[in-house]
Parts: C-alpha cells; structure tokens; sequence
C-alpha cells in the first residue's frame, strides 16, 4: 500500500516536473524571440504601425505580433531575398535536413545490414564507432559556424555509442562487468568532456538521456542489478560535474527522474517476483544516489548565489520521501529492528548538508530553512519508528507542518498550497486507516498493546500535526491563509478534521481493546460511555473558559445535547445492565458500578452549564434566575435513577 502510494506521489511529481519544464522551455523560447526581433531590427526598415492595424493591446504587445510585422517589412523590401538565400536556406533548412537524410539513412543501412544477416555483433560495434567517430569529426568541423549543429551531431554519436555497448553488455555479454563499468565511465568522461569543449549544455543532455534510456530500449535484465546501479551512478556522477559548472535545470530534471525511476521499477518487479536476495545492495546503492542526486540539485545554485525557486525546493522534499520510504520498504525485507536506525541516518546525513551550507557564503535561507525542517522533521519520527514501527502516515503528518513552517520563513506561496493539499491527503488517509482498524474489531482480533501500536500513533500524529498547522497559522498577522480562504475558516475547518481524528482515534483504540478482554455488550457500551462524555466534557472546557460568547454559546449546546443524549439512551444501557446482573448474566459487579462514572460526568457537565449561562445571561435578570433549575432537576434525576 505504502509503495502503490508512494508510486502514484512520484508520478504525479513527474507529470509536475514535465510541466514546470515546458513553462521553462517556453519562457526561454519567448527570451529567444526577443532576440529574434532585434536581429530582425538589423535588416528590416523601420515601419509604422497604424492604429486601424492594431488588434487588441496585449496581442499588440507580443513577441509574436511584432515578428509578424517585421517579417511582413522584411518581405516587402529589397533585403529579403538577400536574408533568405544567407541566413534562411543556408543556415536552417539545409541543416536541418541534412542532419535528418544523414541520421534517419544510418540508421535504416544498420537495421537492414543487421536484419539481413550482413554483419555479427562485433561487426556492429565496430560500424558504431565509425559511425559515432565520422558524427564527431563532422560536428567538429561546424563547431564554430553551427552550434547548434555541431551539438545535435555530437550528442547524437554519444547516444549511439550508449545504445550499442549497453546492447553488447545485457544482451549479448561481450563484456564483462569490469570492463563494461570502465566502458561506462570513459563515454560519460568524454561526453563530460565534450560539453565543456563546445560550452554547449545541450550536447550533454542529448548525451545524457540517450544514455538513461539506454537500459529501457536493449531491455536490460532484472538480475544484472549491480551493474545497472553502477551504471546509473556513473551517470550521475557525470551530470554532478556538468551542472557543477554549467547551469541547466533540464540535466536535473533528467537525473533524478531517470534514477528514481530505475530504482522504483526494480523495487516493484522485486516485490512482484519476491526476490529478495539483492536488497542488501540496493540498499548501499539507494543511499549512495541520495547522497548524489543532493547536490546535483542544489550545488549549481549554491555555488553561483542564486535564489531557489519553489520547484527546485520541492524536489529536496520529493528526494528526502522517496529515499525514505524505499529505504524502509527494503528494510522490512531485511531486519526492521533497524528502521529506528535508519532515521537517525537520514537525520544525520539532512543535518551534514546543513552543517556544511551554513559555512557556504550567501546560501540561499530557503534551502537553509528546508534542511533545518527537514531534520527536525526525521528528528521526531526516531522515538515513534523505533516503538512502533513506520507509516506513510507520520511522515506525510510532519511534512505538512514542514511545508507550512517553510512557507512562513521564506514566504513561498506554492508552499502553503501543498501544506493544505496534505492537510487533506493526511485526513482522508487517517480516516482510511481508522476505519481498517475498525472492521477488524473482534473478540479474536490479535492482541496489541494498549495506546502503543501503530495504528494508534500515526492517527495520534496525524491529530497532532493538524492542531500545529493551527498554532502556525494563528501567529500570522494576515487576514487570509489564501484568498478567498480566511485564517480564522482555515482554523476552523482544520480544527473539526484534528479533533474527529483524535476522537474516533481513541474510541476504536479503546474499543479494539475491551471487545478482546469484556464479553459483555452492554459493560462494553458503558466504557465507551465513559470516553465519550469525558472527550466531550474536557472539549467543552475551553470553549466555556474563553472571553468569547459565541464559543460559550457553542460550548453550551454541546454539553446540553450530551445531557440529553445520556437520559435518553444511557439511562436505559444502565437500567438493563443492572437487570442482567441481578439476573446473573455476564456482567459483574465492578462492570456495573463503572456507569457511576458517567453520572458523576453528566453532574460535573451540569453544574458547568450552570455557571456558563449564568454568565450568558448575566444581563437578563428575568432568565438568569431560572438558570439553576436545570441543574437541580439533572441532580434529582440520576439520584432517583440510582435508588431505583
């Protein structure tokens, strides 16, 4: 369940990071236009927009419109023909099909000499390199006319040097892992290297992603896990180097989809086969690209002082949860006796990447706030892990005050929009779990220990997570949490969902418990009867206790209508459990005197209403007076049910 969760979130950060890398994409497109229009400017005649022609003034306004009316002035002059035949033809269309008649007829000489029998496996790794080599060579030779060229060439020869040896390695072992790991490392040092001798960040991530769907395409195999992590990792290594230097969120995103998404699907085919025998290894290996994907993240920023964006924050969040929850998911396979361990791992390596940013000059505070929540976060779950073991439902709990607490540090709107999308997510999971708990309720359900299971404490947490986001919130001087969403409608409305989970909480904690030990029904009722007007009761108390009418008011009717509740149905619970004592059924002595309980309740709920509309109608002498009756009838009436 928790990895069929933890799926779904990944796909969903996946579907979000494509997005964010389009909005990227198109922003960068929109900066190229500009420049467009001013090389335009260079040839074009100045031309006068008249108003008849304007459309509307935000189309008016846009890159696209201007282009428009500089390639129609273009068109119109004595230049064009010389524009097209020089720049035009020259340097786009000829280009461009001439890389794609180039590519597309190599690749259909290899598949068809393949297929025919033309050449062996050996001969094809050949033809690759010749091939790869003569695609570099001609790169080369355009590097300083065609960039953008040169770098589709180059970044193409590496991704076929990337298909064929993974091809030669999984599917026809030509090599062994050594020299296929040495392999590996010299074509992403090369590709490394290449990207840095052209300054073209897009030589690396054509590069790149031949090289992290390699596997995918040549179909590696499930067992081979030792060189599909080394592989990976070498990768990342590679892209850790190239954004060390060269900036590209692309390389990033690139990076820690491919390896969590590699790892995610092993994991999954390991769970579905039950094949355990390799955890061991991929637990090192998991560890090591955590401590890799960190910094691929976050060192490009850090090392130029730039500011993180929201996303690139999120990811940090996104790595800690996978990291987190593979890693328990590998430990229940092989010893969770030391899950608690684990978590003080995790809590030491976010508090190393603090320790060592703190003492980086002009760290952004954002990440700086993030590691600090993050470890406090890793911090609070090693007492609950180490008793109880784990849920998904502590750590989503915990990350929901994270999010918000980030978000009152360093103002970041999306934040605050997560934190309430978990807010929902942690309810609506809570309440699922209670409910599992509940229809397990039975007189042979397994015994556990009382307030001290797993169950119990993740709704706990979820309870106590909830009640923080309201403290958080109620420090902020603001009017709105989120228009149109008042603070004081987000209160209230977290507020019901924190005080159901912790009520239905303890009711089938309490439940689970006596329906194993107690065989009577109606001694069972009774208990319960104690919890519930005990919860309501110590409830009601700060809404009578606060300077404020209206929570009076609603503190009032509560413990009215619990009054009423007990006289209505709890007097004849009573009634029939002395009945079956005195009729010597399976009720007992001390099981019938616990109701004496709930009486001396209702006597102390009573007594509070009295003093609370007292105090409601302190102005009103004509009501005021009749303000103890209720009280004196409430007595009158449980003593005579008692001497009954």
């Amino acid at each position: 369940m928790e990895f069929l969760l933890t799926l779904g979130l990944y796909g969903i950060y996946l579907i979000v990071s494509v997005f964010i890398a389009l909005v990227i994409y198109v922003m960068r497109i929109n900066r190229k236009l500009s420049s467009v229009i001013h090389e335009l400017d260079k040839i074009a005649p100045k031309y006068v927009i008249k108003s008849s022609q304007t459309k509307s003034k935000k189309f008016k306004d846009s890159s696209v419109y201007k282009i428009y009316l500089k390639v129609v002035t273009i068109i119109k002059s004595v230049k064009f023909e010389r524009y097209i035949q020089e720049y035009f033809i020259a340097a786009n269309i000829i280009t461009v099909l001439g890389s794609l008649i180039l590519l597309v007829g190599i690749g259909f000489f290899v598949r068809y000499s393949i297929l025919d029998v033309w050449i062996n496996i050996n001969g094809r790794i050949v033809l690759a390199l010749i091939v790869s080599s003569a695609l570099i060579l001609l790169a080369h030779q355009f590097r300083e006319k065609q960039k953008a060229f040169s770098s589709i060439i180059s970044g193409t020869a590496l991704g076929i040097l990337y298909y064929i040896f993974a091809s030669a390695y999984y599917n026809h072992h030509l090599f062994s892992t050594g020299n296929a790991f040495l392999i590996t490392i010299s074509l992403t040092t090369f590709s490394v290297l290449l990207s840095f001798f052209y300054d073209r960040v897009s030589l690396a991530m054509l590069s790149v992603l031949a090289a992290y769907t390699a596997p995918f395409l040549i179909n590696y195999n499930q067992s081979q896990i030792e060189y599909l992590f080394i592989y990976i990792l070498v990768l990342d290594v590679g892209v850790l180097a190239v954004v060390f230097f060269k900036r590209n969120v692309f390389l990033n995103l690139l990076s820690f989809i491919f390896t969590g998404l590699y790892f995610l699907i092993w994991i999954y085919n390991a769970e579905k086969y039950y094949d355990y025998s390799n955890y061991g290894i991929a637990f090192f290996y998991l560890t090591i690209f955590y401590i890799i994907l960190f910094p691929i993240n976050t060192i490009s920023k850090i090392r130029h002082s730039k500011a993180f964006i929201p996303f690139e924050l999120s990811s940090i969040i996104v790595l800690n949860t996978l990291y987190y929850t593979a890693g328990s998911i590998l430990l229940d396979v092989l010893n969770p006796d030391y899950k608690g361990l684990f978590t003080a791992l995790v809590t030491i390596l976010n508090l190393f990447f603090l320790y060592v940013l703190l003492n980086v000059k002009r760290t952004d505070k954002g990440l700086i706030f993030l590691l600090i929540g993050l470890s406090m976060v890793f911090l609070s779950l090693i007492v609950p892990v180490e008793f109880v073991g784990k849920t998904i439902t502590i750590i989503w709990s915990l990350q929901m005050v994270l999010l918000l607490w980030v978000s009152q540090k360093i103002d970041i709107k999306m934040f605050r929009i997560f934190s309430a999308v978990w807010i929902l997510v942690v309810t609506g999971n809570t309440i699922f779990e209670l409910y599992q708990t509940y229809s397990m309720i039975s007189p042979q359900a397994e015994l556990r220990n009382m307030f001290v299971n797993i169950d119990f404490v993740s709704g706990l947490m979820s309870s106590i997570g909830l009640l923080i986001c309201i403290y958080l919130v109620s420090t902020e001087e603001k009017i709105y949490y989120l228009k149109p969403v008042k603070i004081s409608l987000y209160q209230a409305m977290v507020g019901v969902f924190a005080i159901s989970i912790l009520y239905m909480n303890i009711y089938i904690e309490i439940d689970y418990n006596i329906t194993i030990f107690i065989e009577s029904e109606l001694s069972r009722q009774i208990l319960l009867g104690i919890y519930n007007f005990s919860f309501i009761f110590l409830l009601s108390i700060p809404l009578i206790v606060i300077n404020s009418r209206p929570a009076k008011l609603i503190g009032g009717i509560l413990i009215s209508l619990s009054i009423v509740f007990f006289f209505f149905h709890y007097t004849l619970i009573i009634i029939q459990s002395r009945d079956e004592f005195l009729a010597g059924g399976g009720i007992t002595l001390a099981q019938f005197w616990y109701h004496l309980f709930i009486s001396g309740i209702i006597v102390a709920m009573a007594f509070s209403t009295y003093l609370n509309y007292n105090k409601l109608l302190q102005g009103h002498k004509f009501w005021s007076r009749y303000t103890l009756w209720p009280f004196i009838i409430i007595i009158l009436t449980i003593l005579s049910l008692e001497l009954d």
